[in-house]
């Protein structure tokens, strides 16, 4: 089996409407419907960019997705850009 592991890099626009999104979808609340793919990367995206800690992801990673997929939280980055408009 291969694992790939990517950055993937949003501005802040791109998680608000995220958040938007999932909360539309009712995926944030302690016990969320069946998650499909995008609705777990969704949610693990969101908790990497609020900062949450390895572990605040971990739980949030319904237990049917886990050996699927997983967030580097070593590899978090955040930058600061100069605004465009």
């Amino acid at each position: 089996m291969k694992k790939i592991r990517f950055t993937l890099e949003v501005d802040e626009h791109f998680i608000r409407l995220l958040q938007a999104s999932a909360q539309l979808k009712e995926l944030l609340k302690d016990e969320p419907k069946r998650m499909d793919p995008t609705d777990v990367l969704a949610v693990l995206v969101l908790g990497e960019a609020r900062g949450a800690t390895e572990e605040q992801i971990h739980a949030k990673t319904p237990l049917e997705w886990r050996p699927h997929i997983e967030v580097v939280c070593s590899e978090r980055k955040v930058t600061e850009c100069a605004s465009t408009g």
